[in-house]
């Protein structure tokens, strides 16, 4: 099967490091997914993307028979117009939600209460012992660092700390 990821019209870098690595964990299993951004983002995260040749693709090439998955919300109205709800398989959030009625019938939803929803994709990897590469590592690294350093301090649970030193020393070796 097919998959697009993709997250809220104009993510910011831990939505799109979670797209990205998520998208390579998803292909490594044997499937095939791509990752994909509506609206825009902010400056220094393009310049980041950019300077890590990292492709930030338009949701505008979109496949509708794929299935879809969507981190960091699951807000309607946050999602773009494009994301038909039946094709949704699967949500990953990282804070709980106000609503415990979602329009997602067909989607899994992994809620877990973590600073960065980087956390929750490196997780998989760790889980499965499945090697990131530089690429995703480097995003996902840098996206956590900026979520714990403007999370409250007891947003920050150790699995993000853990998860941060095993993507640091993935970096250092």
């Amino acid at each position: 099967m097919e998959y697009i990821v993709t997250s809220k019209t104009n993510p910011n870098l831990d939505e799109i490091a979670s797209m990205h690595a998520y998208c390579e964990f998803i292909n490594k299993l044997g499937f095939q997914a791509g990752y994909y951004i509506s609206g825009n983002t902010n400056h220094a995260v393009v310049q980041f993307c950019d300077a890590n040749s990292i492709v930030l693709n338009s949701m505008d090439a979109v496949s509708t028979d794929a299935g879809i998955i969507i981190i960091g919300t699951c807000d309607t109205y946050q999602i773009t117009k494009e994301i038909q709800q039946d094709k949704v398989t699967e949500i990953v959030l990282n804070k709980e939600i106000q609503n415990n009625r979602l329009p997602f019938d067909n989607a899994n939803i992994q809620i877990e209460t973590v600073a960065a929803l980087s956390t929750l994709i490196t997780q998989r990897f760790r889980e499965h012992h499945m090697p990131i590469s530089r690429e995703s590592t480097l995003l996902l690294y840098h996206a956590i660092m900026e979520c714990t350093n403007n999370s409250n301090k007891n947003e920050i649970t150790d699995l993000d700390r853990k998860v941060v030193s095993y993507l640091k020393e993935n970096l250092d070796s």
